[in-house]
Protein backbone atom coordinates (compact mmCIF):
# COMPACT_ATOMS: atom_id res chain seq x y z
CA UNK A 1 0.00 0.00 0.00
CA UNK A 2 2.71 2.14 0.98
CA UNK A 3 4.46 1.41 -2.47
CA UNK A 4 1.36 2.53 -4.26
CA UNK A 5 1.27 5.81 -2.39
CA UNK A 6 4.90 6.47 -3.22
CA UNK A 7 4.24 5.77 -6.74
CA UNK A 8 1.24 7.57 -7.27
CA UNK A 9 3.52 10.84 -5.63
CA UNK A 10 6.28 10.35 -7.95
CA UNK A 11 3.60 10.66 -10.53
CA UNK A 12 2.12 13.24 -9.44
CA UNK A 13 5.64 15.20 -8.97
CA UNK A 14 6.57 14.21 -12.51
CA UNK A 15 3.59 15.55 -13.74
CA UNK A 16 3.49 18.80 -11.75
CA UNK A 17 7.30 19.09 -12.77
CA UNK A 18 6.29 18.79 -16.86
CA UNK A 19 3.63 21.07 -16.52
CA UNK A 20 5.75 23.22 -14.96
CA UNK A 21 8.88 23.18 -16.88
CA UNK A 22 6.34 23.16 -19.98
CA UNK A 23 4.54 26.46 -18.61
CA UNK A 24 8.00 28.40 -18.52
CA UNK A 25 8.93 26.92 -21.57
CA UNK A 26 6.45 29.04 -23.42
CA UNK A 27 6.87 32.01 -20.75
CA UNK A 28 10.45 32.19 -22.52
CA UNK A 29 9.15 32.08 -25.96
CA UNK A 30 6.43 34.75 -25.33
CA UNK A 31 9.03 37.15 -23.71
CA UNK A 32 11.54 36.37 -26.06
CA UNK A 33 9.20 37.60 -28.60
CA UNK A 34 7.48 40.22 -27.57
CA UNK A 35 9.04 41.19 -24.03
CA UNK A 36 12.86 40.87 -24.43
CA UNK A 37 13.73 40.62 -20.60
CA UNK A 38 17.30 42.08 -20.91
CA UNK A 39 16.09 45.59 -23.73
CA UNK A 40 13.08 45.54 -21.11
CA UNK A 41 14.52 45.54 -17.98
CA UNK A 42 17.34 48.05 -18.52
CA UNK A 43 14.31 50.35 -20.06
CA UNK A 44 12.51 49.81 -16.45
CA UNK A 45 15.70 50.67 -14.70
CA UNK A 46 16.44 53.91 -16.68
CA UNK A 47 12.74 55.18 -16.75
CA UNK A 48 12.34 54.70 -12.85
CA UNK A 49 16.42 56.07 -11.90
CA UNK A 50 15.93 59.16 -14.12
CA UNK A 51 12.20 60.04 -12.87
CA UNK A 52 13.77 59.45 -8.94
CA UNK A 53 16.86 61.29 -10.05
CA UNK A 54 15.14 63.96 -10.77
CA UNK A 55 12.75 64.36 -7.75
CA UNK A 56 16.16 64.22 -5.68
CA UNK A 57 17.49 67.24 -7.88
CA UNK A 58 14.26 69.19 -7.09
CA UNK A 59 13.71 68.05 -3.68
CA UNK A 60 16.30 70.61 -1.33
CA UNK A 61 15.75 68.39 1.81
CA UNK A 62 18.05 65.91 0.16
CA UNK A 63 21.10 65.73 -2.21
CA UNK A 64 22.12 62.03 -0.88
CA UNK A 65 20.57 59.34 -3.88
CA UNK A 66 20.01 56.14 -1.75
CA UNK A 67 20.52 52.56 -3.75
CA UNK A 68 19.18 49.75 -1.93
CA UNK A 69 17.06 46.64 -1.96
CA UNK A 70 14.17 48.86 -1.88
CA UNK A 71 15.59 50.38 -5.66
CA UNK A 72 15.82 47.14 -6.86
CA UNK A 73 12.52 45.76 -6.15
CA UNK A 74 10.97 49.01 -7.85
CA UNK A 75 12.93 48.72 -11.34
CA UNK A 76 11.57 44.99 -11.02
CA UNK A 77 8.03 46.20 -10.00
CA UNK A 78 8.01 48.16 -13.27
CA UNK A 79 9.65 45.80 -14.92
CA UNK A 80 7.02 42.74 -14.47
CA UNK A 81 4.21 45.32 -14.47
CA UNK A 82 5.15 46.37 -17.89
CA UNK A 83 5.22 42.59 -18.78
CA UNK A 84 1.88 42.24 -17.44
CA UNK A 85 0.39 45.00 -19.36
CA UNK A 86 2.08 43.63 -22.52
CA UNK A 87 -0.03 40.89 -21.89
CA UNK A 88 -3.25 42.38 -21.54
CA UNK A 89 -2.51 43.92 -24.78
CA UNK A 90 -1.83 40.37 -26.55
CA UNK A 91 -5.67 39.62 -25.83
CA UNK A 92 -6.61 43.08 -25.93
CA UNK A 93 -5.61 43.45 -29.55
CA UNK A 94 -6.25 39.97 -30.37
CA UNK A 95 -8.77 40.75 -33.45
CA UNK A 96 -6.60 43.59 -34.98
CA UNK A 97 -3.34 41.30 -34.76
CA UNK A 98 -5.16 38.74 -37.03
CA UNK A 99 -4.66 41.21 -39.92
CA UNK A 100 -1.82 43.63 -39.16
CA UNK A 101 0.30 41.34 -36.63
CA UNK A 102 0.01 37.83 -37.57
CA UNK A 103 3.42 37.15 -35.73
CA UNK A 104 1.80 37.43 -32.77
CA UNK A 105 2.92 34.72 -30.06
CA UNK A 106 -1.42 34.37 -29.97
CA UNK A 107 -2.09 34.68 -33.05
CA UNK A 108 0.87 31.97 -34.32
CA UNK A 109 -0.31 29.58 -31.63
CA UNK A 110 3.34 29.92 -29.47
CA UNK A 111 0.81 30.67 -26.08
CA UNK A 112 -2.97 29.94 -25.64
CA UNK A 113 -5.65 32.35 -23.58
CA UNK A 114 -5.10 29.97 -20.36
CA UNK A 115 -1.17 30.71 -20.61
CA UNK A 116 -1.83 34.55 -20.90
CA UNK A 117 -4.00 33.95 -17.91
CA UNK A 118 -1.22 32.34 -15.61
CA UNK A 119 1.36 34.77 -16.60
CA UNK A 120 -1.48 37.39 -15.64
CA UNK A 121 -1.63 35.75 -12.01
CA UNK A 122 1.74 34.85 -11.74
CA UNK A 123 3.18 38.47 -12.47
CA UNK A 124 0.45 39.91 -10.25
CA UNK A 125 1.16 37.81 -7.21
CA UNK A 126 4.97 38.61 -7.32
CA UNK A 127 4.69 42.26 -7.65
CA UNK A 128 2.16 42.55 -4.76
CA UNK A 129 4.96 40.30 -2.60
CA UNK A 130 7.83 42.58 -3.68
CA UNK A 131 5.59 45.90 -2.95
CA UNK A 132 4.22 44.66 0.44
CA UNK A 133 8.14 44.31 1.83
CA UNK A 134 8.41 48.30 0.04
CA UNK A 135 5.35 49.83 1.29
CA UNK A 136 1.44 49.56 1.04
CA UNK A 137 1.27 52.50 -0.35
CA UNK A 138 3.32 51.78 -3.29
CA UNK A 139 1.69 48.48 -3.22
CA UNK A 140 -1.70 49.87 -3.40
CA UNK A 141 -0.65 52.17 -6.37
CA UNK A 142 0.32 49.17 -8.20
CA UNK A 143 -2.46 46.86 -7.52
CA UNK A 144 -4.70 49.56 -8.95
CA UNK A 145 -2.91 50.01 -12.03
CA UNK A 146 -3.24 46.11 -12.75
CA UNK A 147 -6.54 46.29 -11.91
CA UNK A 148 -7.65 49.69 -14.10
CA UNK A 149 -5.05 47.37 -16.73
CA UNK A 150 -7.38 44.16 -16.58
CA UNK A 151 -10.45 46.43 -16.75
CA UNK A 152 -9.48 47.58 -20.46
CA UNK A 153 -10.24 44.36 -21.49
CA UNK A 154 -13.41 44.23 -20.71
CA UNK A 155 -13.99 48.39 -21.94
CA UNK A 156 -12.87 47.48 -25.28
CA UNK A 157 -15.54 44.83 -25.81
CA UNK A 158 -18.53 47.19 -24.52
CA UNK A 159 -17.51 49.96 -25.69
CA UNK A 160 -16.75 50.62 -29.46
CA UNK A 161 -15.98 53.95 -29.98
CA UNK A 162 -13.24 53.45 -27.17
CA UNK A 163 -12.27 50.32 -29.39
CA UNK A 164 -11.94 52.48 -32.86
CA UNK A 165 -11.29 55.47 -31.84
CA UNK A 166 -7.01 55.94 -31.79
CA UNK A 167 -7.70 58.89 -29.41
CA UNK A 168 -10.17 58.16 -27.36
CA UNK A 169 -8.39 54.49 -26.41
CA UNK A 170 -5.36 56.10 -25.93
CA UNK A 171 -6.98 59.04 -23.39
CA UNK A 172 -8.74 55.80 -21.41
CA UNK A 173 -5.79 53.40 -21.61
CA UNK A 174 -2.99 55.79 -21.27
CA UNK A 175 -3.20 56.02 -16.82
CA UNK A 176 -1.76 52.82 -16.79
CA UNK A 177 1.85 54.22 -18.72
CA UNK A 178 1.17 57.64 -15.72
CA UNK A 179 0.47 55.25 -12.94
CA UNK A 180 4.18 53.89 -13.31
CA UNK A 181 5.23 57.52 -13.25
CA UNK A 182 3.29 58.05 -10.10
CA UNK A 183 4.42 54.83 -8.53
CA UNK A 184 8.08 55.82 -8.62
CA UNK A 185 7.26 59.57 -7.23
CA UNK A 186 5.63 57.67 -4.42
CA UNK A 187 8.60 55.65 -4.31
CA UNK A 188 10.89 58.54 -3.83
CA UNK A 189 8.24 59.84 -0.73
CA UNK A 190 8.72 56.97 0.82
CA UNK A 191 12.05 56.07 0.06
CA UNK A 192 13.50 59.76 1.59
CA UNK A 193 10.28 60.34 3.75
CA UNK A 194 9.49 63.29 2.09
CA UNK A 195 6.35 65.10 1.57
CA UNK A 196 4.62 65.31 -2.27
CA UNK A 197 4.58 69.25 -3.67
CA UNK A 198 3.24 70.64 -7.00
CA UNK A 199 6.83 70.19 -8.56
CA UNK A 200 5.62 66.47 -8.33
CA UNK A 201 3.25 66.88 -11.15
CA UNK A 202 5.51 68.48 -12.93
CA UNK A 203 7.70 66.00 -12.67
CA UNK A 204 5.07 62.80 -13.78
CA UNK A 205 3.71 65.73 -16.40
CA UNK A 206 7.66 65.34 -18.37
CA UNK A 207 7.45 61.97 -18.35
CA UNK A 208 3.87 61.65 -19.78
CA UNK A 209 5.02 63.43 -22.53
CA UNK A 210 8.40 62.37 -23.17
CA UNK A 211 6.58 58.92 -24.09
CA UNK A 212 3.84 60.56 -25.85
CA UNK A 213 6.28 61.28 -28.11
CA UNK A 214 7.49 58.25 -28.81
CA UNK A 215 3.74 56.90 -29.07
CA UNK A 216 2.48 59.44 -31.54
CA UNK A 217 5.86 58.45 -33.63
CA UNK A 218 5.29 54.93 -33.82
CA UNK A 219 2.03 55.55 -35.16
CA UNK A 220 2.28 58.19 -38.06
CA UNK A 221 2.99 57.60 -41.19
CA UNK A 222 2.27 58.64 -44.75
CA UNK A 223 -0.49 57.96 -46.49
CA UNK A 224 1.17 55.95 -49.19
CA UNK A 225 3.81 54.34 -46.91
CA UNK A 226 1.04 53.41 -44.71
CA UNK A 227 -0.63 49.56 -44.45
CA UNK A 228 -4.07 49.71 -45.28
CA UNK A 229 -6.60 49.82 -42.37
CA UNK A 230 -3.68 50.07 -40.17
CA UNK A 231 -4.93 52.38 -36.73
CA UNK A 232 -2.42 55.59 -37.15
CA UNK A 233 -2.69 58.94 -35.78
CA UNK A 234 -1.78 60.10 -39.25
CA UNK A 235 -4.86 58.82 -40.56
CA UNK A 236 -6.54 61.02 -38.32
CA UNK A 237 -4.88 63.97 -38.10
CA UNK A 238 -2.59 63.83 -41.38
CA UNK A 239 1.08 63.02 -41.69
CA UNK A 240 2.08 67.12 -41.13
CA UNK A 241 -0.12 66.75 -38.29
CA UNK A 242 0.99 63.74 -36.34
CA UNK A 243 4.59 64.84 -36.84
CA UNK A 244 4.42 67.95 -35.04
CA UNK A 245 2.43 66.43 -32.67
CA UNK A 246 4.86 64.25 -31.40
CA UNK A 247 7.51 67.24 -31.88
CA UNK A 248 5.73 69.28 -29.89
CA UNK A 249 5.17 66.24 -26.90
CA UNK A 250 8.98 65.66 -26.93
CA UNK A 251 9.63 69.80 -26.78
CA UNK A 252 7.26 70.34 -23.89
CA UNK A 253 8.63 67.32 -22.04
CA UNK A 254 12.07 68.98 -22.34
CA UNK A 255 10.75 72.00 -21.37
CA UNK A 256 9.69 71.44 -18.04
CA UNK A 257 12.32 68.62 -17.74
CA UNK A 258 15.19 71.63 -18.02
CA UNK A 259 12.42 74.26 -15.94
CA UNK A 260 13.01 71.44 -13.01
CA UNK A 261 16.99 71.38 -13.35
CA UNK A 262 17.36 75.00 -13.59
CA UNK A 263 21.16 74.60 -15.38
CA UNK A 264 21.21 77.89 -15.96
CA UNK A 265 21.55 78.39 -11.63
CA UNK A 266 24.57 75.94 -11.96
CA UNK A 267 27.83 76.22 -12.28
CA UNK A 268 30.94 74.12 -13.00
CA UNK A 269 30.30 70.08 -13.75
CA UNK A 270 27.06 70.46 -12.67
CA UNK A 271 25.83 73.00 -15.17
CA UNK A 272 27.41 70.80 -18.14
CA UNK A 273 25.67 67.89 -16.83
CA UNK A 274 22.84 69.98 -16.62
CA UNK A 275 22.44 71.56 -20.18
CA UNK A 276 23.16 68.19 -21.49
CA UNK A 277 19.40 67.25 -20.88
CA UNK A 278 18.61 69.43 -23.84
CA UNK A 279 20.26 66.85 -26.00
CA UNK A 280 17.48 64.58 -26.31
CA UNK A 281 15.76 67.32 -28.08
CA UNK A 282 18.27 66.62 -31.61
CA UNK A 283 17.19 62.92 -32.00
CA UNK A 284 13.49 63.75 -31.98
CA UNK A 285 13.88 66.79 -34.23
CA UNK A 286 15.83 65.08 -37.04
CA UNK A 287 13.31 62.25 -36.53
CA UNK A 288 10.56 64.94 -38.10
CA UNK A 289 13.23 65.82 -40.39
CA UNK A 290 13.98 62.44 -42.05
CA UNK A 291 10.05 62.04 -41.87
CA UNK A 292 9.79 64.84 -44.50
CA UNK A 293 12.29 63.56 -46.31
CA UNK A 294 11.31 59.94 -47.15
CA UNK A 295 7.63 61.74 -48.26
CA UNK A 296 8.53 61.05 -52.14
CA UNK A 297 9.97 57.35 -51.41
CA UNK A 298 7.51 54.80 -52.90
CA UNK A 299 6.00 52.21 -50.22
CA UNK A 300 8.48 49.26 -50.81
CA UNK A 301 11.38 51.28 -49.49
CA UNK A 302 10.02 51.55 -45.58
CA UNK A 303 9.19 55.20 -45.54
CA UNK A 304 6.49 53.73 -43.10
CA UNK A 305 7.27 54.48 -39.26
CA UNK A 306 10.48 55.73 -40.06
CA UNK A 307 10.28 58.16 -36.94
CA UNK A 308 10.56 54.90 -34.28
CA UNK A 309 14.13 54.91 -34.02
CA UNK A 310 14.42 58.69 -33.44
CA UNK A 311 11.67 58.53 -30.91
CA UNK A 312 13.75 55.71 -29.14
CA UNK A 313 16.42 57.80 -29.41
CA UNK A 314 15.17 60.57 -28.00
CA UNK A 315 13.81 58.46 -25.08
CA UNK A 316 16.46 57.06 -24.18
CA UNK A 317 18.43 60.06 -24.20
CA UNK A 318 16.11 61.63 -22.08
CA UNK A 319 16.39 59.34 -19.21
CA UNK A 320 20.10 59.04 -19.59
CA UNK A 321 21.07 62.97 -19.70
CA UNK A 322 18.58 63.20 -16.40
CA UNK A 323 20.22 59.65 -14.49
CA UNK A 324 24.26 61.68 -15.35
CA UNK A 325 22.81 64.71 -13.70
CA UNK A 326 21.58 63.65 -10.79
CA UNK A 327 24.89 61.70 -10.09
CA UNK A 328 26.73 64.97 -11.01
CA UNK A 329 25.03 66.56 -8.48
CA UNK A 330 23.86 64.63 -5.86
CA UNK A 331 25.81 62.42 -3.14
CA UNK A 332 25.53 58.71 -4.07
CA UNK A 333 25.20 56.14 -1.42
CA UNK A 334 25.14 52.32 -2.01
CA UNK A 335 22.98 50.55 0.53
CA UNK A 336 22.37 46.42 1.33
CA UNK A 337 19.45 47.05 3.52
Amino acid sequence: MKTEVKSMNKKNTNRTHKKLTKGIGKLKKFMKTTYPPGLHMGFAALWFLSLEGLCILIEKKTNVWIFNLKVAGGIVTLFWVLFYLRVIDEIKDYAYDKIYNPDRPLIAGLVNCRDLTFFLLGTALLVMVINWYISWVLLLIVLIDMIYGLMLLGVEKISAPIKNSLFLNMLVTYPVNIALSIYIYFFFLTQYNIKATPKGILVILSFALAFLHYEFSRKTSWPHHAQKGKRLYSEIIGAYGSSFLSLACALAAMLVAVSLVRPYSLSGFSAISGWLTLLPVLPAILGVVIFLQVRPLPRLQKGEAVMIPYAEAFLVLFYITLIVHAFVVNNVLFSFT
